[in-house]
Order: C-alpha cells, then sequence, then structure tokens
C-alpha cells in the first residue's frame, strides 16, 4: 500500500485502521473438531476456498485411528460439538496473526469466532480440546 504523505515511507508503509488478517467465512465443511473448510470472504465479491485449524487447539482425532478407540469417540464428539454450534452455511469470523499463520499440513492456523463466541477457547473450557 503506498500513501502521497511526503513523511511516509512507502516502502515500509502498512495500513493501521484495518486488520488485514480478519475475513468472514461460510462454513463448508467441518473435517473434525479443529479442522474446517471455508469459503472465505476477501471482500469486493471474491471469494476463495481455504482449510483452516484452530490456533493453539488440538482436539481427538476422527482420522487415522481405530473407530472401537476412545480417541475416536472423543472425536467424534469435539467434531458434533463443533457442528452444533457452526453448521454448515454458518457465517463466522476468522483472525489469522501475522506470524506463523500455516501448520506442517499447509493449513491456515486461525481462531474462529460464532456469533461473539471464541470456538477455540469454548473447545478447551468444555474439555473437547487441550491447548497447545
Amino acid at each position: 500500500m503506498t500513501t502521497n504523505d511526503p513523511n511516509v515511507d512507502n516502502a515500509s508503509y502498512e495500513a493501521s485502521s484495518i486488520n488485514p488478517y480478519q475475513y468472514w467465512a461460510q462454513v463448508t465443511r467441518i473435517v473434525d473438531g479443529d479442522t474446517m473448510d471455508f469459503e472465505v470472504s476477501l471482500g469486493f465479491g471474491i471469494t476463495i476456498s481455504k482449510r483452516a485449524r484452530l490456533l493453539g487447539v488440538d482436539t481427538p482425532e476422527v482420522w487415522g485411528v481405530k473407530k472401537s478407540s476412545d480417541e475416536y469417540q472423543r472425536g467424534q464428539e469435539a467434531s458434533n460439538f463443533v457442528k452444533d454450534i457452526m453448521p454448515e452455511g454458518k457465517w463466522v469470523e476468522l483472525i489469522v496473526h501475522k506470524g506463523k499463520v500455516r501448520e506442517k499440513y499447509g493449513r491456515f492456523l486461525c481462531e474462529v469466532f460464532v456469533d461473539g463466541l471464541s470456538l477455540n477457547e469454548a473447545l478447551v473450557n468444555k474439555g473437547w480440546g487441550a491447548t497447545y
């Protein structure tokens, strides 16, 4: 971004009145308790499809574990909790922080807010997820 202000070095200019890492997104799929797919609105009618992982939260696995295992059962419960408060088609707020924005599988790390409630915090507070 550039500015016409002669007192501002355009090479290092960064807008301070907006948060460029805050988006509205529509839920398209809940993969598991801490991973979901979104159609992310970039504004001006532009959208992109992205898979995101909850920042700082780890829920029990439902992929790559035996369906008869305790972990799978707990993972299904965490996934169902997320599906209940954030069904497909629901609009949510995503916040991606500066710094490490992707994890080892390329998913964006973010906080998700559903009607003002932090999904990240709710999963931990309800016992469905652990912090990392």
